[in-house]
């Protein structure tokens, strides 16, 4: 009798410890709510960069859909014309012992010719992320010059050849950059001898001001989509005993920033589009930051970014934002930075592979997170078209 109860002691504990510890897994697991694909461009989900571990390796990973591979590191699915169409999701993340994390979610796939020769203003906002090689608002411009796509006006006093000459791919994106930077007139230096201060900051008025802005850069007209790719930089150096208190201080800019926005562009679709580009591998974060700052440390922070803009959007509905969650869409294993570097001090004859940039993937790594950018674009004018029509009815 005394061995049966103990038994059940132990089987009890053993449930209460698998109940507490399958909340903590699934807080892990950020899956989006809406996957966006267009036919003829690949659409990946990278199980790394939504599963919020030490170790993916570690873990299953089963994709559920009737669309697309799931292989062991992403989900990946090309969409062919006549696939259009909203299919649903389920993935759940496996250990040795069952199920530890599940989520659901939606592949909506757009057709190819949505918003065909519409007339679209855009700014695109962001750190280094937007600036870097000009890589992801230049693949944005250049797929939306193949057919069946609208006339792309892109807004902006950055891009190629600055600061001698810039031409139509135009954006906001500076390397470094915070919420703070942008409603500040903080400045940040981009080249030698050459000083950025941010272009939505009024030296006159002393204040945040759009209107301005666009009447320099858009003949007084505010775009017809605006979005803002900020938050590696605002979060990064959070700990997890300041984290909370962080993450309201980037509220509060994100807040001041958004109200000045929409009080210019009361009628445009302002989006906080979340890419997480950061590398699979701590050599990457100790090669640009010593030991000053970690993989799992930064994942951390910017997982919590990501909850703290999502919980934004359902409390402030007078803002009119909406969160596009592109967390997974990037290949931050083979796209980053790869160099061949000397094993140790003391054997040169060793060569090994190390990943060597924390936060910036190459060309192609961008251009993966424009693909994606441009899917839910595609779904956006989509949505439009559909309701004008059902408002004609």
């Amino acid at each position: 009798m005394k061995t049966l109860k103990l038994t059940m002691t132990l089987a009890a504990l053993f449930c209460a410890a698998l109940l507490f510890a399958a909340p903590k897994m699934q807080d892990k697991l950020i899956l989006p709510e809406k996957i966006y694909a267009v036919p003829g461009i690949e659409t990946n989900i990278y199980y790394a960069n939504i599963f919020r571990t030490i170790n993916p390796a570690n873990y299953s990973f089963e994709f559920l859909c009737k669309k697309g591979n799931n292989d062991a590191k992403r989900w990946h699915f090309t969409p062919k014309k006549g696939e259009e169409g909203t299919y649903d999701v389920t993935l759940r993340v496996w250990d040795d012992d069952g199920v530890v994390a599940e989520a659901k979610s939606q592949l909506i796939v757009t057709p190819a010719d949505a918003g065909k020769d519409k007339n679209l203003s855009i700014m695109i906002v962001g750190s280094s992320c937007i600036s870097m090689f000009h890589a992801y608002p230049t693949h944005v411009y250049n797929l939306c010059k193949t057919p069946g796509n609208p006339k792309l006006t892109m807004i902006g006093e950055n891009g190629p050849g600055w600061p001698d000459k810039i031409g139509e791919i135009r954006h906001e994106g500076y390397g470094g950059w915070s919420y703070n930077t942008f409603i500040t007139k903080g400045r940040v230096r981009k080249k030698a001898n050459n000083m950025r201060e941010s272009p939505f900051w009024n030296f006159k008025t002393k204040s945040l001001d759009f209107v301005q802005y666009f009447q320099k850069n858009n003949n007084g007209k505010a775009p017809d989509l605006v979005t803002v790719s900020l938050g590696g930089n605002d979060s990064f150096s959070a700990k997890d005993e300041t984290v909370r208190e962080h993450m309201a201080g980037v509220k509060k800019n994100m807040i001041t920033f958004f109200t000045a926005l929409r009080k210019a562009a009361p009628d445009a679709t302002v989006a906080i589009v979340l890419i997480d580009y950061s590398a699979t591998s701590q050599d990457a974060f100790g090669y640009n930051y010593g030991s000053t700052q970690t993989r799992w440390q930064y994942k951390k922070n910017y997982a919590a970014f990501i909850k703290m803009a999502q919980a934004l959007v359902k409390e402030r509905p007078d803002l009119k934002l909406e969160v596009v969650l592109l967390n997974g869409v990037v290949d931050t294993e083979n796209n980053g930075h790869i160099y061949k570097m000397n094993a140790n001090a003391r054997n040169k004859a060793t060569k090994v592979l190390f990943q060597a940039n924390a936060l910036h993937p190459k060309p192609h790594g961008y251009q993966q997170g424009a693909d994606a950018f441009y899917c839910w674009m595609k779904y956006m004018l989509h949505r439009e078209e559909q309701a004008a029509k059902a408002g004609k009815k």
